[in-house]
């Protein structure tokens, strides 16, 4: 119930693979305060930036870009 499934949340698939030889995460997360998370995130296969807010007490996502 903790866990955030972040390709449902955004509507991505999840076959994104990493990249050889490219160190640097894909996703980042960091905490606001004790229940909002910033998370930003990649997704190669179009291309994107997505970054939102996170709320995990209410379990709702706010922000979306």
């Amino acid at each position: 119930m903790d866990e955030l499934d972040i390709n449902k949340q955004i509507g991505i698939n999840n076959y994104t693979m990493p990249i050889n030889n490219f160190p640097d995460p894909y996703i980042t997360t960091c905490f606001v305060n004790d229940d909002l998370l910033f998370v930003n995130l990649f997704y190669n296969a179009t291309l994107t930036h997505h970054h939102f807010f996170w709320n995990k007490k209410d379990r709702v996502m706010t922000q979306h870009n």
